[in-house]
């Protein structure tokens, strides 16, 4: 499924919509012939089948899209709060005495420059990227070895260490989320449910034979139609960082021009 992800956002709803509604389509009217010689029998039974299907297949939809948009938005927070931290973290090293500060600075400067130019474009392209074998990650264990050398010698120095060390360590925890999580998605075998149960429930509406045959391929269109709207929402919204439609890299652009404006 990763393919579908480097699609722009209109032609993966082209691309899944019109999955399920041509094959939806093809089906009702190749099995139109044979249900028309079963018509009017067993419609009591075909009728509670299918809606016991349809609201299992609907719960199923329902929880995997409310799941795909807390991710999204689980890794959308952690970037920007990634962010945040490291531009707060550049402003208090303000408060080192030379050339601690200044070097933390600098560490923080390529840090942000690693993630915009090396690993969200490789991780939006797929590519497996290691949580801590990157530069942005080595360029967080220097500011660590600079901080090892600092004595503080005032009370005030002591709070600032302790909190730069705090806002580092949350830096780190909201990095792993982004990395981890922003390119996991759904297993392969949940894909097969998904579709599969989406053709299977479209596929009940053959079972109910109508006379007008305009109305019975509206219902099935539209049927068809519902079903590739959600299992679209699923689609993009599955691994937050890959593709056209993942988290946007934002917040490390803003924030590293933030960095320069506090330089002036």
């Amino acid at each position: 499924m990763s393919w579908l992800h480097h699609l722009p956002a209109w032609l993966q709803f082209v691309a899944v919509v019109g999955v399920f509604t041509g094959v939806a389509l093809a089906g009702l009217f190749l099995t139109r012939p044979f249900m028309r010689r079963l018509r009017g029998t067993e419609n009591e039974l075909v009728g509670f089948v299918y809606a016991v299907v349809g609201v299992v297949y609907a719960v199923l939809l329902a929880t995997l899209a409310v799941a795909a948009w807390e991710e999204y938005g689980a890794v959308e927070a952690a970037a920007s709060h990634e962010a945040a931290a490291m531009q707060e973290v550049y402003l208090d090293a303000r408060g080192f005495a030379p050339p601690v500060g200044a070097r933390v600075q600098a560490h923080l400067r390529e840090n942000a420059d690693a993630v915009i130019d090396q690993e969200w474009p490789a991780q939006a392209r797929g590519e497996p990227v290691s949580h801590t074998g990157t530069r942005a990650f080595g360029r967080i264990v220097r500011i660590f070895d600079e901080l090892r050398d600092v004595a503080p010698a005032t009370e005030g120095e002591k709070i600032l260490l302790a909190e730069v060390v705090a806002k580092i360590n949350s830096l780190l925890e909201y990095r792993r989320i982004r990395m981890v999580r922003g390119t996991e998605g759904l297993p392969a075998t949940m894909w097969w449910v998904i579709w599969l149960g989406g053709f299977l429930t479209v596929a009940f509406t053959y079972l109910f034979f109508a006379e007008n045959l305009p109305l019975h391929v509206l219902t099935t269109l539209l049927l068809s139609l519902a079903i590739g709207m959600v299992v679209f929402l699923i689609v993009s919204l599955d691994r937050p960082l890959l593709g056209a439609a993942g988290v946007s890299v934002e917040p490390f652009v803003s924030g590293r021009e933030r960095m320069e404006l506090m330089d002036r």
